[in-house]
């Protein structure tokens, strides 16, 4: 992958998952971005550090912090993908136990889901992997807390239950 090509097309990508109203502009970066994430092997030693490492991971640990819940869910959704692609990295793999092929199961699934307790039950399952001791502190800190977050303190009824 020639990544001096790409960047500047993955950055505008980007730029429309987290600032777009266009629901179908969102979806066509968020699926070039997902594109990205499928063409990249952690061999390719200069386009994983540049483009996932340097520019996706850096704007889903944005994206996930932001009140906008599209924009939140869209980052969860790459962050998902990210842990699925790359299992073994060091930055995921202790991540891959939240994931799973049945909808009903994976995390990142539930925490974004529409109804509320498919969200509980995201944060049940949380709470047990992380009695196990099984999460590192960069994940627990950049990633899980501030969704763990958002789904507590979100205001009742900003969401259908």
């Amino acid at each position: 992958i020639q990544t001096k090509y790409i960047l500047p097309l993955l950055q505008n990508a980007i730029y429309y998952v987290h600032e777009s109203d266009d629901l179908s502009i969102r979806d066509l970066a968020a699926s070039f971005v997902s594109s990205v994430i499928e063409a990249v092997t952690m061999k390719d030693v200069e386009a994983f550090d540049v483009l996932i490492l340097g520019t996706i991971l850096p704007s889903v640990l944005k994206g996930i912090k932001v009140k906008n819940e599209i924009t939140i869910n869209e980052c969860v959704d790459i962050l998902s993908q990210l842990i699925q692609a790359y299992p073994t990295h060091k930055k995921f793999s202790d991540m891959i136990i939240l994931t799973n092929t049945n909808p009903e199961i994976d995390f990142f699934k539930n925490i974004r889901h529409l109804q509320l307790h498919r969200r509980t039950k995201a944060l049940r399952m949380l709470s047990i992997v992380c009695a196990k001791g099984d999460l590192s502190q960069y994940s627990m800190m950049s990633f899980l807390l501030p969704l763990a977050s958002h789904v507590v303190f979100s205001v009742p009824g900003e969401r259908e239950h």
